[in-house]
């Protein structure tokens, strides 16, 4: 769930050892990697936030996503939740879409690839990011929505579905493994982690 305005550090019980603040942005997600503390915040599109966990925190850099440009034959695969835009080129009666720029809701990080993933609720789907620069490496379609993310120990992907009530785990590439359904009464899946026994998940879900 969002936090608002800071994220809090604490080890050993309450013992407090750094605090991010500055902005108005609810956090929504938070990784490390390689010693870096990765922070996306709602109000911030297409935006990564890089800081030294090393140096007490400091902030390193903003990094804007680098999207790819897809091939102009390439046909997109689009959600029913997904927003559009449309745009009409001059001089031409086709049309093109474009995604919106995107809303970050979870961030986690992947220690056998080294590599970012960030879901996309805006766009309905999951992109996989170099750590060095945000450039998208590889991005697929989520339909009812992606929202939390989690990394496996063997580096598979577990998504968060909230609008269609369901898990769903992909490659690293984006190749779709798994889907679990949630039961009736878990409501808005948030978050899912995999537990010391390969084969469960614990579910955050609920709404307010």
């Amino acid at each position: 769930m969002p936090v608002n305005d800071m994220v809090t550090f604490c080890v050993d019980g309450a013992r407090l050892v750094g605090e991010l603040s500055g902005t108005d942005a609810a956090v929504y997600g938070v990784t490390i990697l390689n010693n870096k503390l990765f922070v996306v915040r709602w109000k911030q599109a297409d935006c990564v936030e890089v800081y030294d966990v090393l140096d007490n925190f400091q902030c390193l850099r903003y990094m804007s996503i680098i999207h790819r440009q897809p091939a102009a034959s390439a046909g997109r695969l689009r959600s029913v939740l997904s927003y559009l835009r449309v745009i009409t080129q001059r001089g031409s009666s086709e049309t093109q879409t474009q995604p919106l720029p995107a809303r970050l809701t979870d961030i986690a990080s992947c220690h056998i690839s080294s590599s970012l993933y960030v879901s996309d609720l805006t766009n309905c789907r999951v992109l996989r990011l170099r750590p060095d620069d945000a450039a998208v490496t590889a991005e697929w379609p989520v339909e009812g929505g992606a929202y939390g993310l989690s990394v496996c120990r063997s580096g598979e992907v577990t998504v968060c579905c909230t609008g269609a009530q369901e898990l769903r785990q992909y490659s690293a590439d984006g190749h779709l493994l798994n889907r679990v359904s949630l039961p009736i009464d878990c409501l808005q899946p948030w978050h899912a982690v995999q537990l010391m026994s390969h084969d469960r998940l614990a579910v955050c879900h609920g709404g307010r």
